[in-house]
C-alpha cells in the first residue's frame, strides 16, 4: 500500500508525496512557533492563537484514530515563474484549496478501492490548524530554507501543500531528510528590500509585503505604506522576491520542458493576468469578480488590491 499510494499520487498529478507516522509535534517546533507568536512576528494573524491542541497534534483532528498522514505537494513554478510581475505566481493559478483538495479526495477513493474495504480519512489543505511544512519535512519533502519556506531538491519551493490524514498503519514510513542545501546562502535574506526574514528562518509579517497585501485587514498603517512604497510597486499581492532569487529555484526552473508546463497548466488551471500595476489601476470590479473570482485573488479582493494602488498613487 505505501509504494501505491506514493505512485497513485504522483499519477494524478502531485510532484512530490510522504507517508509518515502521526505523532505529536516535536517540543522543540512547539517551542519556537510559540516563540514567534509571542514576539509579535505572527502580526495580527490571531488565529494562530487558538487550536494549538489540534496544530500540535494531528490526531485530535478527527473522530477516528489518525495513524498516518499523507502529504502531497503540487508545483506551480512555471518558465516565468521567476520574473518580476505584481501579483504572486501561486495566484495565477485557479485557487489551489479547491484543486488540491480534489486530488487528495480522488486519492483517498483510490485507497479505498486499492484496499477493498472502508478506511477513515480526511484531507486538508489550509483548511485546518496542521503545520504543513513540518509535516512535509517529516516525511522527507525537503528542507526549511532560510526564508522559512521548505524547499525540495528537484522542484524548488514554488509548490502548494495538502495532507491525507488516514487510520491505516504502514509497514514503512518516509523518515527526514537531513540534507540543508542552503548552506552559507544568504539571497533570499539579502533580496528583501524591508529586512522581513530573520537568519533564524523566521519572517516577520509586520514586515513581509506578501502578509501586509495579502493576509493583513483593515486600513494600512504608516509603516506598511512605507513598506509597500518601498518595493516600488513590484508586488501588490503576495511576494515572490525570496523564491525567485532562490539558486534551488534557480535550477529547477532549468527542468521545465513544454510537457511538463503543459501537464502543470492543465491540472491548476493558470489564468492571464496584467503585468504591470498600471493595467491593473485599470481593472473594474465587475472585472475582477468576472476574471479573477477563481483564484486566490479573491482572498485579498478587489478593495484590498485597489487600496494598495492606491498607495502607491500617494506619492505621484
Amino acid at each position: 500500500m505505501y509504494a501505491y499510494i506514493k505512485n497513485r499520487a504522483k499519477e494524478i498529478g502531485f510532484d512530490l508525496c510522504g507517508i509518515v507516522q502521526a505523532e505529536p509535534v516535536d517540543r522543540e517546533v512547539v517551542s519556537s512557533v510559540e516563540q514567534w507568536i509571542s514576539s509579535g512576528k505572527s502580526a495580527s494573524l490571531d488565529w494562530m492563537n487558538n487550536n494549538k491542541e489540534l496544530r500540535y497534534n494531528p490526531a485530535a483532528l478527527s473522530d477516528f484514530k489518525v495513524e498516518s498522514m499523507v502529504v502531497c505537494a503540487i508545483s506551480y513554478q512555471t518558465l516565468e515563474s521567476l520574473l518580476p510581475h505584481p501579483i504572486a505566481s501561486y495566484a495565477h493559478a485557479a485557487d489551489y484549496h479547491y484543486i488540491i483538495k480534489s486530488l487528495l479526495n480522488t486519492l483517498y477513493s483510490d485507497i479505498e478501492a486499492k484496499f477493498g474495504a472502508k478506511i477513515d480519512g480526511r484531507s486538508f489543505t489550509d483548511s485546518a490548524p496542521i503545520l504543513e511544512r513540518y509535516w512535509a519535512v517529516k516525511s522527507g519533502l525537503g528542507w526549511i530554507g532560510k526564508s522559512s519556506m521548505l524547499i525540495n531538491r528537484e522542484i524548488g519551493s514554488y509548490f502548494l501543500l495538502g495532507t491525507l490524514l488516514l487510520d491505516l498503519e504502514f509497514d514503512k514510513y518516509d523518515t527526514e531528510d537531513c540534507f540543508n542545501g542552503c548552506a552559507n546562502c544568504t539571497r533570499c535574506i539579502d533580496s528583501c528590500k524591508s529586512g522581513a526574514i530573520s537568519d533564524n528562518k523566521r519572517v516577520d509579517c509586520n514586515k513581509c509585503l506578501s502578509y501586509i497585501t495579502i493576509e493583513h485587514r483593515g486600513e494600512y498603517s504608516d509603516s506598511q505604506k512605507d513598506i509597500i512604497k518601498r518595493w516600488g510597486g513590484s508586488s501588490i499581492f503576495g511576494c515572490d522576491m525570496c523564491q525567485s532569487v532562490c539558486p534551488w529555484n534557480i535550477k529547477a526552473s532549468k527542468s521545465i520542458t513544454p510537457e511538463l508546463a503543459s501537464r502543470r497548466s492543465d491540472i491548476l488551471h493558470r489564468f492571464t493576468m496584467p503585468s504591470s500595476i498600471e493595467e491593473w489601476g485599470e481593472v473594474t470590479s465587475s472585472d475582477f469578480k468576472k476574471l479573477y473570482k477563481q483564484t486566490a485573488l479573491s482572498r485579498a479582493g478587489y478593495k484590498k488590491i485597489l487600496s494598495t494602488l492606491d498607495v502607491l498613487k500617494e506619492d505621484n
